[in-house]
C-alpha cells in the first residue's frame, strides 16, 4: 500500500511539473545567475551550479546579514545543485544563499507570483472633454496588481502608476488605456475613447471691427489693457469706439477659451466720415449690392471675407456703383471705403 501511495505521489509530481516552466539558475564564480528570478506559482527552479556550491533557503534577516542558517521548512539543494519543486516555492520572495560562501555575498532571490493580473474593468471618466481641461480617470483595483500603466492620447499630459490618473487634454481625441502589472507581467489593456471639443478662438479684423470666427457660440469682448469685460458687447462682432487692445471669450459646447488680443489704432480716422456718407442696399442680399455715396467723388473699395482675405477691389468715380459677390460663398464680409487717407468700414451679408 505504501509503495502505491509513493508511486501515485511521484506520478502526480511528474505530471504537475510537466505542465509548468522550469527555470534555471547557474553560477559565475561566487555569483548566482540570475541573482533574482521571477516565476509563476507552479513553476520549478533547477540549480545548475558548480560542485563547490549549494543553495539553501534562509530568512530575509539572515540573507541581509550574509548568514547561512537554514530557514525552517525552506528548500536546500545538494552541492552541485538540483531541482526545487513547486511545493517548496510558495507565493512571495524566497531568499537563498550558498552555505559555504554566504559570508562573501553569494546569494539570490526567487520571487513567486500567482500570475499576471486580469484585464482592468471599465475606465470611469468623461468621454467628451474640453481642450486644455483636467479630468480624472479611474478603474477598480485589480486583484494581484502592484502597479498600473496609463497611456494618453497624443499631446495629453499626466502620469500615474495607481488605479487613477489626472490628465490634461490637448486638442487631440483618442483612446485612454490602462494595464495592470505585477512581477509576473502585465494584463491586456482596457481602453476608453475620448472626444475633445475645441473652441475656435481666431478673430478677423477689418478696420475697427473684430469678428469671432466661431459661429453659434456665446461671446464676451473685453479690454486687454485692463482685462475688463466690455459691457453689452456679447455679439459675434465688436466695433471699437476707441483705440485699444481687444479680445473675446468664446464659449461653445460647455467649453470656454480666449482669443489673442488685437490692437485697434485707427478709430479716430474712421470718425472723420459720418455714417450717412455711404449707403449699401439691399443688405443682406443674394450677392449683388448697390452702393450710393454722398460727399465723396473719388476713392476705392476693398472687401474682405471673415478669414481676412481680400476678395474684391475696385476704384469708384461716381456716387453710384454695383458690387457683385455672387461668385462668393454665403456669409459675412467687410467693406472698406478709402478716400483721402480716410477709411470707412461696413459689414455686408450675403445669404
Amino acid at each position: 500500500m505504501k509503495a502505491k501511495i509513493f508511486l501515485s505521489l511521484l506520478l502526480f509530481s511528474i505530471s504537475f511539473t510537466g505542465i509548468c516552466t522550469t527555470w534555471t539558475i547557474t553560477n559565475s564564480g561566487f555569483t548566482f545567475t540570475p541573482a533574482t528570478i521571477y516565476i509563476v506559482l507552479g513553476d520549478s527552479v533547477n540549480f545548475a551550479i558548480a560542485s563547490v556550491h549549494n543553495a539553501r533557503e534562509v530568512s530575509q534577516t539572515t540573507w541581509n546579514s550574509n548568514g547561512n542558517t537554514a530557514l525552517t521548512g525552506g528548500f536546500q539543494t545538494a552541492f552541485g545543485g538540483g531541482l526545487v519543486l513547486p511545493a517548496q516555492l510558495t507565493l512571495g520572495t524566497h531568499y537563498y544563499v550558498c552555505t559555504p560562501h554566504a559570508s562573501i555575498g553569494m546569494k539570490g532571490t526567487i520571487i513567486v507570483c500567482s500570475a499576471a493580473p486580469s484585464t482592468p474593468l471599465t475606465i470611469s471618466g468623461n468621454t467628451t472633454v474640453c481642450s486644455g481641461s483636467s479630468n480624472t480617470y479611474s478603474i477598480t483595483s485589480v486583484t494581484g496588481a502592484t502597479s498600473y500603466t496609463w497611456t494618453l492620447p497624443s499631446g495629453w499630459t499626466g502620469s500615474s502608476t495607481s488605479n487613477s490618473i489626472s490628465a490634461t487634454s490637448s486638442t487631440t481625441s483618442g483612446n485612454i488605456t490602462v494595464t495592470a502589472n505585477n512581477t509576473c507581467g502585465s494584463s491586456a489593456a482596457q481602453s476608453l475613447s475620448v472626444t475633445v471639443d475645441s473652441v475656435n478662438i481666431s478673430v478677423s479684423v477689418s478696420g475697427v471691427t473684430l469678428m469671432a470666427n466661431d459661429s453659434g457660440a456665446t461671446y464676451q469682448w473685453f479690454d486687454c489693457n485692463g482685462m475688463l469685460p466690455i459691457s453689452g458687447q456679447t455679439n459675434q462682432s465688436f466695433t471699437a469706439t476707441a483705440n485699444g487692445n481687444y479680445a473675446v471669450i468664446v464659449t461653445k459646447n460647455n467649453c470656454t477659451d480666449t482669443s489673442s488680443c488685437h490692437i485697434i489704432n485707427n478709430v479716430g480716422i474712421i470718425k472723420t466720415i459720418v455714417a450717412t456718407t455711404i449707403n449699401i442696399y439691399p443688405n443682406p442680399s443674394n450677392g449683388k449690392f448697390n452702393l450710393e455715396m454722398s460727399k465723396i467723388e473719388k476713392g476705392f473699395i476693398e472687401i474682405y471675407n471673415m478669414k481676412g482675405m481680400k476678395i474684391y477691389q475696385f476704384t469708384i468715380t461716381n456716387p453710384k456703383s454695383e458690387i457683385d459677390l455672387s461668385n462668393q460663398t454665403k456669409g459675412i464680409y467687410f467693406l472698406n471705403l478709402y478716400y483721402k487717407q480716410k477709411v470707412l468700414t461696413k459689414t455686408i451679408i450675403m445669404e
